[in-house]
């Protein structure tokens, strides 16, 4: 018999690497200029196997909230910060990538889609790309951090 705390940190250190291998997909994806949907659709998926593993893991709903954005489902992205902001009130990346979204969607509607990207507003690290920005002074780049407990 395995014991409790024993099995929660192997799928603790599980979901962290379901985030690792999303973080790869998004990389590979942003290398394309998202031009292939698969790689998205395999995000998508490491990500869902981590929120299995640790639905409570805030990390993985940002990245869910994100890769939502990044396919343009506006509805998704804003249902998974919600969800986020349920799990961490008090996370400061969620009410950024709030707005960051809401400028991307915004923006969108107003443009033809070939000629706005999430891609141009944020980096695959969630981090923005323009200057001056209120996001500029937070860690985003939760990729590299385990926040795991």
């Amino acid at each position: 018999m395995i014991p409790e705390n024993t099995r929660a940190s192997a799928a603790e250190a599980l979901a962290q690497d379901y985030l690792n291998l999303a973080n790869g997909a998004l990389n590979l994806a942003h290398s394309q200029d998202f031009s292939d949907p698969q790689v998205l659709e395999t995000a998508s998926q490491c990500l869902m196997r981590a929120l299995e593993l640790k639905p409570d893991y805030v990390d993985a709903v940002i990245a869910v909230a994100y890769t939502a954005a990044l396919l343009g489902l506006e509805q998704r992205a804003d249902d998974a910060l919600n969800q986020a902001q349920n799990l961490a009130p008090k996370d400061p990346r969620i009410q950024v990538l709030r707005k960051e979204f809401q400028l991307y969607f915004k923006q969108s509607l107003a443009l033809p889609p070939q000629q706005v990207t999430l891609n141009k507003i944020l980096s695959q690290r969630l981090v923005p790309i323009l200057t001056n920005r209120e996001s500029d002074d937070l860690e985003l780049d939760f990729f590299q951090q385990s926040y795991l407990s």
